[in-house]
């Protein structure tokens, strides 16, 4: 269905596929493990309970997210009863598939206990000639040996890994963490980061050299992991979870790290990374937000993008009402109008989410973003969005000071 939010003023729609979807599958793992077919690795294992099947799918790189390309099924079931319905990755590098096997899928049978406790089938998948990892007891392990394993092949010793780091918080583990997660290594270095995050937390010089790391993922999950710890929580019933961790100033990254995130959103060319900066940016007062967006959408990545001046967007409307101030001060400023993308996919939404609800408070701001236009052919984006949010009702009762900033316009 459309956005719970009316404000969203667009969406995401399904992934994009090359192939006719007739399919519909509600859980995945990707093909990370080391005794899995030849050719598996980085492919989703999709699960399809209704056609009795798990798919084998490719994903191809679509800007910050992908689409997909289904191969031939990786396990398919002419047995009706046969519903995967759970799959993960295993210790031994195989993946593991829960079947339910139950001729009913519908939750009208499960509600009424229709359905039989005792025939659900655990399934293997692996390569026919595959070595099964045996090495899968961890839990005594030392805390050389599980960092070690931060760049083993299999991906379920690397999880493991991070995780019993985390929990053991072992004295001393960060300065071997902190070492990895400037390595070479793309995979060590990104669950190093996991790990010394859980373990220790990232200090700010950590931090810095993450940002400038020259693995995407690092950089976009050290964004990601600031925009957790320092930002706001919205809608998730958490609010400032900053302020629950004892960090202050709630909502703002320290300068310093503020600073290098900002050099980041003008100068990272990888679009992920992009992405990452305008999603926790919503998690960010306006002070740091706003110039986050401003220098993303300054980027001709992306503003040729199909998802993030979206995410843009979202920033400033997460912050009106409660920020009107910030945005009509920042778009005074005539070097905020230099983006085509503010012009063309920012600057329409924050006047049409002030006129909609067709209050003067509102309708007032809209003025002064008219009359802040650095040239007559800048208040043609603000006159589409001003006529979209009065399609199908009559402009009446405008006050006279919109009148006049749009006709001097």
């Amino acid at each position: 269905g459309p956005p719970r939010n009316p404000y969203a003023y667009g969406e995401f729609g399904p992934l994009f596929s090359t192939d006719t979807i007739v399919r519909f599958t509600h859980f995945g793992a990707f093909g990370n493990g080391t005794a899995l077919p030849a050719g598996s690795a980085g492919r989703l294992f999709a699960l399809d309970p209704l056609h009795n099947l798990v798919t084998n799918t490719q994903l191809v790189p679509r800007g910050p997210s992908f689409e997909t390309r289904d191969g031939e099924p990786a396990l398919r079931s002419d047995d009706v009863a046969c519903r995967p319905v759970f799959i993960t990755a295993a210790p031994d590098g195989s993946l593991c598939i829960a079947d339910m096997y139950e001729y009913y899928i519908a939750h009208g049978q499960h509600y009424q206990n229709q359905i039989d406790p005792t025939t659900g089938r655990i399934y293997r998948l692996r390569g026919r000639d595959a070595k099964l990892e045996t090495d899968t007891d961890l839990s005594g392990k030392t805390p050389a040996e599980l960092v070690a394993l931060l760049s083993h092949p299999n991906v379920w010793h690397r999880r493991t890994a991070v995780r019993l780091l985390g929990e053991r918080k072992d004295p001393g583990i960060g300065t071997q963490l902190r070492k990895l997660v400037g390595s070479d290594d793309a995979v060590a270095a990104l669950h190093a980061l996991w790990a010394l995050h859980q373990a220790e937390g990232l200090d700010e010089a950590t931090a810095v050299a993450a940002l400038a790391s020259p693995h995407p993922a690092v950089r976009s999950w050290t964004v990601r992991l600031l925009g957790d710890e320092w930002g706001i929580h919205r809608n998730l019933g958490v609010g400032r979870h900053a302020a629950a961790q004892g960090r202050s100033p709630v909502g703002l990254l320290p300068p310093r790290l503020f600073a290098a995130v900002l050099d980041r959103a003008k100068t990272d060319d990888d679009i992920e990374v992009l992405c990452q900066i305008a999603a926790s940016a919503r998690r960010l007062d306006p002070p740091q937000a706003f110039p986050l967006v401003i220098a993303l959408l300054e980027r001709d990545r992306v503003a040729a993008d199909e998802w993030v001046p979206q995410m843009c967007w979202w920033v400033f409307e997460a912050n009106i009402p409660g920020a009107d101030e910030a945005i009509i001060e920042l778009f005074q400023r005539p070097e905020s109008w230099r983006s085509t993308a503010v012009r063309g996919h920012i600057l329409p939404r924050i006047v049409r989410r002030y006129a909609v609800e067709g209050k003067q408070q509102g309708l007032l701001l809209c003025a002064k973003l008219f009359r802040a236009a650095p040239s007559p052919d800048q208040t043609r984006p603000l006159m589409e969005g001003f006529e979209e949010a009065f399609r199908g009702r009559p402009m009446a009762g405008l006050p006279a000071e919109l009148v006049a900033a749009i006709e001097a316009a």
